[in-house]
């Protein structure tokens, strides 16, 4: 009896880390659905010998600036890139990428080689013709792609080019999102605790939020998150310093404000001027 009990408890706890563990990545290599607009395959090299794969989406005209996606947990570049690629349409170039393990970029995923890899598309973008407003890169982290891009920011000295940094959908803590996951899975809540055990928070982005400063910070949430509850996005706009901005989308789901025509052109206008947009609407 006492053997039957451990076993059980032993594949609970097998469980529970396997529902963090895939709750952080969930990669696919076979590419999907392709663009139908103009773009081209880049590759990424990062200081530790990775090969990342990506693509770039030119504008017809001179560009304004960069985008630069960073995407969520599942999938790769196929499943990510319709929600930034119209941003082409207004002036500005899209980069998106994937992770080390993810689509037909080498290597597989892990906390600090998901830092390098932002890197390596940061300093990428940073190393393409200045566009016509300067500052001229925004950088765009959905979901993990948010905790991601957050935590590389604690680590990268030179941000003149980067105009504005938004995080959709996107938590503070590793060990916060992942026993918030076990928590709302009856199953497993029993084991909720167990994530401050296994999880790691080295790279909490948390570390690195109240760096973002002075560069412009917007914080977008869905109000009906069912992934990752908005009230991530709340604790992330307050470890934030100005400048600084947080928009709770009504009847939100994960990461789809970008699909909704308002708030794509609500982003466009903070993008004109995210200084003076963030000023005026501070309390």
């Amino acid at each position: 009896m006492k053997r039957a009990c451990r076993a059980i408890v032993t594949l609970a706890l097998l469980g529970a880390v396997s529902a963090c563990n895939g709750f952080f990545y969930q990669p696919t290599q076979s590419l999907g659905s392709w663009p139908q607009r103009k773009f081209e395959n880049v590759w990424l090299r990062t200081p530790d010998g990775a090969t990342l794969h990506g693509w770039f989406f030119p504008t017809t005209a001179a560009p304004k600036g960069t985008f630069v996606q960073f995407h969520g947990n599942a999938g790769n570049v196929s499943w990510h890139y319709e929600a930034l690629d119209w941003v082409v349409d207004h002036g500005y170039q899209l980069i998106t990428f994937d992770y080390r393990g993810y689509g037909r970029s080498s290597g597989y995923p892990y906390p600090e080689a998901l830092r390098q890899d932002a890197l390596a598309a940061i300093r990428y973008a940073q190393a393409l013709p200045r566009g016509s407003r300067h500052p001229d890169l925004v950088l765009y982290g959905q979901s993990l792609g948010g905790a991601v891009l957050l935590d590389a920011l604690g680590q990268l000295a030179d941000r003149r080019r980067v105009r504005l940094v938004v995080v959709e959908g996107t938590f503070h803590s590793y060990q916060e999102v992942a026993a918030s996951a076990l928590w709302r899975r009856p199953v497993l809540f029993p084991f909720t605790g167990f994530a401050y055990a296994t999880i790691s928070d080295d790279h909490a982005p948390a570390r690195a939020v109240p760096s973002v400063s002075p560069t412009p910070l917007l914080v977008i949430h869905g109000d009906n998150d069912s992934i990752v509850p908005p009230s991530f996005g709340r604790t992330i706009y307050a470890l934030a310093r100005p400048p600084r901005a947080l928009w709770i989308v009504p009847g939100g789901r994960h990461i789809d404000s970008m699909r909704r025509p308002e708030y794509q052109a609500r982003l466009l206008s903070l993008v004109e001027d995210p200084l003076g947009s963030m000023a005026a609407r501070a309390p």
